[in-house]
């Protein structure tokens, strides 16, 4: 074992009198020198073949299809469209390293990946081929082949086989994450769009006016669909729609406050109202009206409709 000399600093107690203060102190001493992962060195030097080969896959590919384009376009659109045949396989190989733990998944870019790289071959084969030499053509197009194969070792190298009960446990677990990944997007879609509509949401209520008409609105159209509920009803069940009401409106609206002060007209509107309901009245304004015939034109018009809603609803 080799060791090297390291100066270090170490913070200690120091005592004068009865006062004690931490202060630092410096040594020298002997570390034990790591050996060379030579493991390491090789696989770092091997991903910068690796790296080189692609870069040079890259110009050449390029360089050679570029040419061939620029006989039909124009020479910047067309050496940028060359760009493409490669990089393509090239997307292909970086998606088939990222699923090098998936076999599964890493089929469809790695047999994608072989297909471009196949047409990028024959496009550099065409370029040399055109130029009078099918030579340079097939010796071009292997530059592409050989770039590829180094970074098949790579990830030979790089990916871990796994048997079948650990690969099914990672599939699993893969799944949990996405799906959870998943929710975590849709969440922040309804965020996103809850925001939205608060922020573009604009209220219909603009006055005191117009609130006391909605308020109202809202009141009587409970009323047509509970005919028999009490003003505590109607008012917590609007409540529960967002809408705030009083129970002096209710009470108003549904001829109730009236009722308080001329309670003596109930029972015969009452009774009147039941007798016509019995014989098959059904229509509101016919009882209404009858009702004004037989007791009075000034008889409580919103009572009667009341104890009309509340008998047919019994």
């Amino acid at each position: 074992m080799k060791y090297r000399t390291k100066k270090i600093t170490r913070t200690v107690p120091h005592t004068v009198g009865a006062d004690t203060r931490y202060v630092d102190i410096h040594e020298t001493v002997q570390v034990p020198v790591v050996p060379v992962d030579w493991d390491r060195v090789v696989f770092l030097g091997l991903s910068a073949v690796a790296v080189l080969g692609i870069v040079v896959s890259v110009a050449w590919s390029t360089a050679s299809i570029g040419g061939l384009l620029s006989l039909t376009v124009p020479g910047a659109i067309a050496y940028a469209a060359a760009s493409i045949f490669d990089l393509a396989w090239i997307t292909c190989l970086a998606a088939e390293w990222l699923d090098r733990y998936n076999t599964a998944k890493a089929r469809m870019p790695r047999a994608i990946g072989h297909v471009a790289l196949v047409i990028a071959m024959l496009a550099v084969f065409a370029r040399g081929a055109m130029s009078g030499s099918w030579v340079t053509g097939l010796v071009g197009a292997v530059v592409s082949g050989i770039a590829k194969v180094i970074w098949i070792v790579v990830l030979h190298h790089q990916s871990k086989p796994l048997d079948d009960r650990t690969q099914q446990w990672v599939n699993q677990y893969s799944a949990e994450a996405g799906a959870r990944m998943a929710m975590l997007t849709v969440n922040r879609q309804l965020a996103r769009a809850q925001e939205g509509y608060e922020g573009t949401a604009v209220p219909v209520i603009t006055t005191a006016e117009d609130s006391a008409g909605q308020a109202r609105a809202a009141v009587i159209a409970a009323l047509d669909t509970m005919p028999n509920a009490s003003t505590e009803d109607v008012v917590n069940q609007l409540a529960m729609a967002g809408i705030t009401v009083t129970a002096d409106l209710v009470d108003e609206v549904s001829g109730q406050a009236d009722d308080k002060s001329d309670s003596r007209s109930d029972a015969s509107i009452t009774d009147f109202v039941r007798d016509l309901v019995n014989l098959g009245v059904r229509d509101r304004d016919t009882v209404l009206a009858a009702v004004q015939s037989g007791l009075g034109p000034d008889v409580n018009t919103k009572s009667v409709v009341r104890i009309f809603y509340r008998t047919i609803a019994a």
